[in-house]
């Protein structure tokens, strides 16, 4: 009886569609998701290997990923259409199988090695394209799972408590050193990508995190991306990829792709790889470096100010960004987005905001031109610290007197919309702002300055605000309580 069977097995096995090669493949697959699956429970619940997993597994795999996936021919050019690729490759599959098990009962040899083949292809297919998608949605996942800078490298920080005036003093120092390297700045040709790697080697004794290979290439956004993202988003990092916008002014491009190149290596929330960017920014030998470094975090700290003290923020942005209009100093052009190159798909609202109009004395006329074509197109006007809307003919007397107060425009858009008032907008140095938008966010919420900044991290999953940077402020004042203010 168990020869008949054995011989059964062998026969079905001799004469089966799919081999154990291909169901092997699937299974390695298999298991691979399953560890990861299980390593991502071992992270979110055991702190101590999250952060040797972190560091010893995942960067070192993360770091061969992406110097490895830049070199294949167009995947910059294909990287936004990844779920439409596997769409295709899974439909692929299902035409290939189906095709191969229609198998007639008198079929010939060779025909059957052919459905064979589509059969064992339509099987490679369909794992590789499960597992892809299975696999990039556990990588996004493990994002919440990693632990907070606070609780991994300043435990004994975690528990304390900064004032407002620990702000202000540490934004005294960045103050001083923006203005430095201000008056120090010009413009040169350098390496961004090894600048930017240079960098973040150096602080290795700093950040820890930061093991493994780095990116062995960047993309600048001459690419499709443009069209999905807007010309001015300064920097972006996949699961495979990183781009950047190359064409901004040099400290402002650097301390970009230094961010992004943080984001490889496990620093997935926004305020650690801001933190990250900032400390090997101040840390490089490289004055432009720490131009950006300075840069980023006075602004982020700036604006974050406009949630309590909306005064306060104006005046330490205007005190630079204006320069951008008043000194033609091109660093200081792109503190906001500038989205007003080409209309980015999706947008619902455009979002335009002046400089303090004290800066419009000798270019009142320019102004004045640009904001009566928006409002002849339905725009309205509205002033930011006083909090109401405003006519035309108030704005000259406002620029004579040295008003403080910013000009904001917000109204919905769409492509046609956008292409009337194109023109009117393209000038880059003219306005603080211009960015379009899916959502009406740009109204920030008020509240207590002490609670709001200062606050630890107590939830590691609890990502920062994009727009409020509270968890930054926090980070940077630990860093100089640890190494002081040189």
């Amino acid at each position: 009886m168990f020869e008949n069977e054995e011989k059964l097995f062998k026969n079905i096995s001799k004469n089966a569609l799919i081999s154990k090669k291909s169901l092997i493949f699937s299974a390695i697959l298999l298991i691979i998701l399953v560890f990861k699956f299980l390593t991502i429970f071992l992270i979110h619940n055991i702190p101590s290997f999250a952060v040797f997993y972190t560091k010893y597994i995942l960067n070192i795999k993360n770091g061969i990923i992406y110097s490895i996936v830049p070199y294949i021919p167009f995947v910059d050019k294909l990287s936004d259409k990844f779920q439409l690729i596997i769409l295709i490759l899974f439909t692929l599959s299902m035409i290939l199988f189906f095709v191969s098990i229609d198998v007639k009962p008198k079929i010939k040899k060779k025909q059957l090695s052919k459905k064979r083949k589509l059969a064992n292809i339509s099987v490679i297919i369909f794992s590789l394209t499960i597992f892809s998608f299975a696999y990039d949605v556990i990588e996004y996942s493990q994002m919440e799972s990693i632990p907070n800078m606070e609780k991994t490298l300043y435990k004994s920080y975690f528990e304390k408590e900064y004032t407002i005036n620990d702000v202000e003093k540490l934004m005294a120092y960045l103050d001083k050193n923006v203005n430095k390297y201000s008056n120090n700045y010009k413009e040169s040709a350098i390496n961004y990508e090894k600048q930017a790697k240079e960098d973040l080697i150096n602080i290795k004794n700093k950040i820890p995190f930061l093991t493994g290979m780095f990116p062995s290439k960047a993309f600048s956004y001459d690419t499709k991306l443009k069209e999905v993202y807007g010309a001015n988003l300064t920097g972006l990092t996949s699961n495979y990829l990183v781009f950047y916008n190359d064409y901004l002014p040099a400290p402002i491009t650097l301390n970009t792709l230094t961010h992004e190149f943080c984001h490889t290596k496990s620093i997935f929330k926004e305020n650690e790889a801001v933190y990250c960017s900032y400390v090997a920014g101040i840390n490089s030998n490289n004055d432009i470096s720490k131009y950006g470094a300075y840069l980023e975090a006075y602004f982020r700290i700036a604006f974050a100010y406009s949630t309590f003290n909306i005064e306060k923020s104006i005046e330490y942005e205007d005190k630079y960004t204006s320069k951008c209009l008043t000194e033609n100093k091109n660093e200081f052009c792109y503190i906001y987005g500038k989205t007003n190159k080409e209309y980015i798909d999706g947008s619902k609202y455009l979002w335009i905001k002046t400089y303090s109009l004290k800066n419009y004395l000798n270019y009142k006329e320019e102004l004045i031109s640009a904001l009566t074509k928006l409002v002849n197109d339905g725009y309205h006007l509205k002033l930011e610290i006083e909090n109401r809307n405003i006519k035309l003919d108030e704005i000259p007397e406002l620029i004579e007197n040295g008003s403080m107060d910013r000009i904001i425009i917000q109204e919905s858009i769409d492509q046609k919309g956008f292409d009337r008032i194109k023109n009117t907008i393209s000038n880059d140095k003219l306005f603080l702002a211009i960015m379009q938008m899916e959502d009406n966010d740009s109204e920030f919420s008020h509240g207590d300055a002490l609670n709001f900044y200062l606050g630890a991290e107590e939830n590691e999953n609890d990502y920062v605000d994009m727009y409020t940077y509270s968890k930054i402020v926090r980070l940077l004042l630990i860093y100089h309580d640890i190494y002081g203010y040189n």
